[in-house]
Formats: C-alpha cells, structure tokens, sequence
C-alpha cells in the first residue's frame, strides 16, 4: 500500500503525465509513490497551491511560452488580483474597475482596462475555482525482491536483484557488490546510452531493468528536503500496469511533515 499527492484527478496513472506534476524525477524515470500519506498530501497541497480550473475541468494558464523554451506570465497583474481573491473573478473585476475610477488616463488605468477585458471573458465562461487536488492510495503490484534499493549496496539486496545486476553489468559479482543503488544506476545509464540525453537515457535505464524484472527503485524519503525525522520509504515504479488505485481523495487539515520541499520527485 503506497500513496500519491497529485493535483490531477486520474482513473489510471500514466507514463505519458511523468514530468507534469511536482519533482523532478531526481531518483529515475517513473511514477512516484510513498508509504507516509503526510508526504502524498503535502505534495497534492504543493501541487494544487495557487493553480485554478475552469468549470469543465480544464487547468487556467496565465502562461505564454516564449521562443527561448521559457514561459512568460501573460499579465502579471490578473495573475497577482487571482490569486490574492483566491480565483473569485468578480473581486478580480471590482479591483480592475476600481482603479480605473480612482486613477484614470492612468498607465494602471490603461492595464486596468486591457485586465477588464480578460476577466470579464473568464467570467462569461463560468469563472474559475481553486484546484483541489487529489490524494491517491494505491496497491503496488511488485514484490519487494524486485525492488531496487537505491541507497543499499549490492550485496545488501535481494539476491534476484544481484543476479540481474552481475548480468546487465557483465562483470565479477566482487566488483560490483559494493556498489549503491545510485551507482548501479549511473553506470547503466552511461555504459549503455552514452549519446542520449539525461531524460531520454534515464527512461531506458527504466525500460532495461524491468524487461529483466526489477519493476522500479525504493529510496529513503527526505534525502533532498534534508528531512532526518522520517522512516517513510519512497518508490519509483516502471510499470503505470503494476499500480491499482484503491482510493482517492482529499485531506482537509494541517501536514505533519511541513519540512519537505518540493523536490521529492512525487
């Protein structure tokens, strides 16, 4: 039984949705889950934190791309009058009026006027509401054997998960016993994807380890928050077939690891 904070609402996790929500993939390529449901729910806060919808479902992006790769606040004003009412247009739009009364053939007058149009236009189409996100508890199909343990050296793994390690590496189990997780799985990425790009050459490593039947990576929660206080465990599963959702919803109430940055990779 593991958990998932997310500010999608899904019936089926996905490959295709990785690198959508928060974290950045920091302990391999795949779907991302934890035993501690405060850490699920801190990051379906994170996620959910100043992000609004439409009436049908659809995310509000007050975002442009740019010719360089980046992303550009359309009009940072809207932008900061949604977000201080908290996605209720109408205040949105009394703000807007108010200044063009109070100050106007203003240059904020003049912004004000161009915002109008933009809210009066979200207005028409139902308005906007505070993504909520969702909690997700699910079962996790593989067994622990097939695992592998990013921060164990080899030799302190399964004995399945040595002997697809000694065959993927081809060399002497003494020279790769002491070897972490981690390494395991820099050398696999290097050794075997040298041309290709981080992203694309972690998915592979992914798609090598489990057409030999390790299914994903355990690691130890809080490693890039700093966080001391937690036994919680976080997994990396390779396989969206290999995870069944048994619930999802939303937690009302305080987080008991309020310490957790958003780097998690959940």
């Amino acid at each position: 039984i593991a958990f998932h904070g997310s500010g999608a609402d899904f019936d089926k996790f996905s490959l295709n949705k990785i690198g959508t929500g928060e974290g950045n993939q920091a302990f391999g390529h795949g779907l991302y889950f934890t035993d501690s449901e405060d850490i699920a729910k801190f990051y379906k806060n994170k996620i959910s934190e100043g992000v609004f919808e439409t009436p049908d479902g659809r995310l509000f992006d007050p975002y442009e791309p740019q010719g360089d790769g980046t992303r550009k606040i359309k009009n940072p004003n809207i932008r900061a009058s949604i977000l201080n009412h908290e996605g209720n247009i109408e205040k949105s739009i009394n703000r807007a009026e108010g200044i063009i009364q109070n100050s106007p053939n203003t240059e904020a007058s003049m912004l004000a006027e161009q915002d109008l149009i933009t809210l009066r236009n979200i207005l028409e189409k139902g308005g906007l509401k505070k993504l909520e996100g969702k909690t997700y508890k699910v079962a996790l199909a593989p067994k622990p054997d097939e695992l592998l343990d990013y921060d164990e050296p080899l030799i302190n793994q399964p004995e399945k998960i040595q002997n697809v390690i000694k065959e993927l590496l081809g060399e002497d189990f003494d020279k790769v016993k002491n070897r972490s997780g981690e390494q395991i799985l820099t050398r696999l990425k290097y050794s075997n994807f040298p041309l290709l790009g981080d992203s694309i050459a972690d998915s592979e490593v992914s798609k090598l380890l489990n057409q030999n039947g390790i299914k994903g990576i355990k690691y130890k929660a809080g490693q890039l928050s700093g966080v001391k206080d937690t036994d919680a465990t976080n997994f990396v599963i390779f396989d969206e077939n290999l995870i069944n959702i048994l619930a999802k919803y939303g937690i009302v109430g305080g987080v008991g690891i309020t310490a957790l940055q958003n780097n998690e990779g959940l």
